[in-house]
């Protein structure tokens, strides 16, 4: 650890506002790197190598053409001489001013230290958190191991969760998430939007981020959940699954599960069939989708829909008719329907 020039110009320019004497601040090379003196800058202190040499203060009571009276202190960090300080003026007077800039450097340093160690800390948490969301492969202990030294037991069983956001919202999503996280809980930033994270499986996680979604309504948030793994990053994929199926098929909900979507899920491997986009384009052109999946929201009943879609009864007959026309598949038949609900769906997909 050293100390750096503007933290020892900083330190001499607070402490001579309080006291009448000039000070220098060298590094470990004996360099004038702060001082009341700007000409005295960048040049080598002779006693401050001593200092530095014999790990003590050295007084000096007679001047000479070079050389001021007064004090060198030495600043320690971890037992090892990272500067000193020089007081200038009669070493009897200034010794106290010495120790106590001394001590103030000290403390300094060491908070810059404890700062940069706890930067350092969460750096790695935060690399190791963001290799968590994207390691499928299985747990080597000496990532295990890893995870433990930064207080991080994957081991423990846990779910993913993704939070999407707008950007302007992320911040304050992000402070207060830490009312939701309880111990040994965590969240990535994965973009601008979106936030993703590991919640414990017996401390009720899906309870708690439907309060949470509630509690923060203004903030329109959409919620993906993913089911409970051992790999995390299958959780996660999961929780990002279900959110993009949500979004586009249950518009109207905040909180979108896998275990609820999987079904639709596994017909994503149907998703680059033509036959579907094209039957979903033909609706769209008759302007019989919306109809079709009103209809199928209210469970294929007449009187609901045409209420819902403020028409008559008839009109909406009619419409199903040429649902039937233009599809072959008779939407008052059940058969027929779930077919053309999952051709929908997987048109969305």
């Amino acid at each position: 650890m050293k100390l750096s020039k503007e933290q020892a110009q900083s330190i001499v320019e607070q402490v001579m506002e309080v006291i009448p004497y000039n000070i220098n601040i060298m590094n470990e090379e004996g360099i004038i790197i702060g001082s009341g003196d700007s000409k005295r800058l960048n040049k080598l202190h002779i006693g401050a190598l001593e200092a530095i040499e014999k790990r003590e203060a050295i007084e000096v009571y007679h001047g000479t053409k070079d050389v001021k009276p007064g004090i060198n202190t030495p600043i320690f960090f971890q037992d090892n001489p990272i500067g000193v300080i020089g007081i200038t003026g009669e070493p009897d007077i200034v010794r106290p001013f010495g120790e106590m800039v001394r001590v103030m450097a000290e403390l300094l340093v060491k908070q810059d230290y404890i700062l940069n160690q706890q930067n350092i800390r969460k750096q790695q948490i935060e690399e190791y958190l963001y290799e968590l969301s994207y390691k499928t492969s299985p747990y080597t202990e000496k990532f295990i191991e890893r995870g433990k030294y930064l207080g991080i037991d994957v081991l423990v069983p846990r779910l993913a969760v993704v939070i999407f956001t707008h950007e302007d919202n992320k911040i304050r999503t992000e402070k207060r998430l830490k009312l939701l996280l309880g111990e040994s809980e965590y969240y990535v930033n994965m973009d601008h939007e979106t936030l993703g994270l590991f919640l414990n499986v017996e401390d009720n996680p899906i309870y708690r981020i439907e309060d949470f979604v509630k509690d923060n309504k203004k903030m329109e948030l959409q919620v993906g959940i993913g089911r409970p793994h051992e790999i995390l990053a299958n959780s996660l994929s999961e929780a990002i699954k279900a959110l993009e199926i949500g979004r586009k098929l249950q518009g109207e909900r905040r909180i979108h599960k896998y275990d609820d979507l999987y079904f639709i899920s596994t017909l994503s491997i149907f998703s680059k069939d033509e036959r579907f986009k094209k039957l979903k384009q033909e609706l769209e052109e008759a302007d019989l989708l919306e109809t079709l999946i009103i209809y199928i929201r209210m469970n294929g009943e007449i009187n609901r829909t045409a209420e819902a879609l403020f028409i008559h009864r008839n009109t909406l007959n009619y419409r199903l008719e040429r649902i039937k026309e233009l599809t072959g598949k008779d939407p008052k038949n059940y058969m027929d329907l779930l077919e053309l609900f999952i051709a929908y769906m997987i048109s969305e997909l």
